[in-house]
């Protein structure tokens, strides 16, 4: 299965999630990625108690990965 992004490092700031929904980025709540279209639409409580628990984390392209494992 080809997949478009990969779950990276744990996002442990709220202001750095919320800048990165700003700005349109892709990012991971849990195990499912996220793209601007929802995120967007999150309220500041929603992004500030997801981080703090734990449960958002950057999204990397997967083009990362393959070119990692084809070296």
């Amino acid at each position: 299965m080809n997949r478009k992004w990969i779950k990276g490092e744990q996002i442990k700031d709220p202001m750095v999630a919320v800048s990165l929904i700003l700005s349109g980025a892709v990012i991971f709540e849990r195990h499912k990625p996220q793209n601007a279209g929802w995120t967007q639409n999150w309220s500041i409580a929603r992004i500030r108690g997801s981080t703090l628990r734990g449960g958002l984390f950057f999204a990397l392209p997967a083009e990362i990965q393959e070119k990692g494992q084809a070296a």
